[in-house]
């Protein structure tokens, strides 16, 4: 299921991946029917500083795909990165969430490093600037300020 909510979101999410990424094919209605065919649910940590600050997109999130059961948390991503290394440390999935959604850019460069992205294209991934993501599709941003 993770692979399908993952699509829903056109993030990147946790586990090993070592092969080359397909670009995703199928629509968001399709992708929704497979992850309530699974389970649907999803866990997802946002990095930030305010706890309703990923409110704005979690409910249109919710709007979209109702039949999702989404837990979520905000905080530094200091600490999301601190506490996922220490669930993989223990060697535990429970502590992992479907999604790490973290501020700081470095932290996937860490975990890629070490085989712990999976790998994924999005949709229209062709059509995502080229410093908004990871050739290789371990990740993508969420959001972009220009100056």
């Amino acid at each position: 299921m993770k692979g399908i909510i993952y699509s829903l979101t056109a993030l990147v999410m946790m586990a090993p991946s070592v092969f080359a990424t397909e670009i995703e094919t199928r629509s968001l209605d399709e992708l929704y029917a497979a992850a309530i065919a699974e389970g649907g649910e999803l866990v997802l940590r946002a990095g930030g500083d305010k706890a309703d600050q990923a409110d704005y997109y979690l409910n249109m999130f919710k709007a979209r795909f109702p039949k999702i059961k989404l837990s979520h948390s905000v905080d530094l991503s200091f600490y999301h990165a601190s506490r996922y290394d220490n669930a993989l440390e223990k060697g535990g999935a429970a502590d992992v969430p479907d999604i790490l959604q973290l501020q700081t850019l470095h932290d996937y460069d860490y975990y890629a490093e070490r085989g712990l992205l999976e790998s994924y294209k999005p949709k229209n991934w062709d059509k995502v600037y080229p410093d908004y993501k990871d050739p290789h599709g371990h990740w993508t941003g969420l959001f972009g300020v220009s100056q």
